[in-house]
């Protein structure tokens, strides 16, 4: 029951508070991710001899904060009520 009927649930639900938030999700979330990515790569480059920048910016993927976090993060910078950010 759970893989038949579950994923087209979550999937639905999740699409629109997606479409809902897309704007604060791709302003915020979407850039601080890649920013953070290319300062990592950046400052590795800088500092740790023989590390190459496509290494850098392979950290700085692994490094920055994943979605989950960001958006959570964002969600209460925005005063989303407590009961939508799942916390």
């Amino acid at each position: 029951m759970f893989l038949i009927l579950l994923p087209p649930l979550l999937y639905e639900t999740a699409w629109k508070e997606f479409w809902r938030w897309r704007r604060v999700i791709t302003t915020f979330a979407f850039p601080i991710v890649i920013v953070t990515s290319c300062v990592i790569a950046l400052v590795s480059h800088a500092l740790i001899p023989g590390f190459t920048l496509s290494l850098g910016f392979l950290l700085g993927g692994i490094i920055s904060p994943p979605d989950a976090i960001s958006a959570t993060t964002i969600m209460r910078q925005v005063n989303v009520p407590k009961s939508r950010i799942g916390v």
